[in-house]
């Protein structure tokens, strides 16, 4: 048995070292799919008129400042609901939001921008009081949208969809 237990070891690491000697110099292809994605937004041109129509969307993240009448911070974040942007630089939305555990409705109105090359940022009026701004990348040739915000409070990301045609 005492045997056994000083082969076990042994025996590992040799088939270890086998298998690292024949899989051979590792590739950078082989190691392609570990690396983080990166954003290009380069779908362009876009433009104002790129955001144009009701979109479905949700948002997650933390926030990290004392907000009125909501949970203490850290706070867990989620979200969810409808955007309806004009095309124009102005849209609607409605949504639920959770700060930690406290759901509440909401309503948004809000003025965006869109460059060239896709990049973009709104900037978003809450029912609830907040002013919040985003860094935003319109996707697919307009039919979704990923973001972060920029605000010191929250961290926060969100994607959205377009919905119907």
């Amino acid at each position: 048995m005492k045997a056994i237990r000083n082969i076990t070891p042994i025996a590992v690491w040799l088939v270890a070292i086998i298998t690292v000697l024949a899989a051979g110099k590792p590739s950078p292809a082989r190691f392609a799919t570990l690396a983080p994605s990166v954003v290009h937004a380069n779908e362009g041109p876009c433009s104002v008129a790129s955001l144009k129509g009701t979109y479905g969307w949700q948002g997650e993240g933390t926030i990290l400042a004392q907000l009125d009448s909501l949970p203490p911070p850290p706070a867990v974040f989620g979200q969810v609901g409808i955007a309806t942007f004009d095309g124009k630089g102005n849209f609607s939305a409605s949504s639920t939001q959770n700060f930690g555990g406290a759901a509440v409705p909401a309503t948004e109105t809000g003025t965006y921008e869109v460059n060239s090359d896709c990049t973009a940022a709104w900037t978003v009026q809450t029912s609830l009081g907040l002013v919040v701004h985003d860094a935003v990348v319109v996707t697919d040739s307009g039919q979704g949208f990923i973001t972060t915000e920029t605000d010191s409070f929250a961290v926060v990301n969100r994607r959205g969809q377009k919905l119907g045609n």
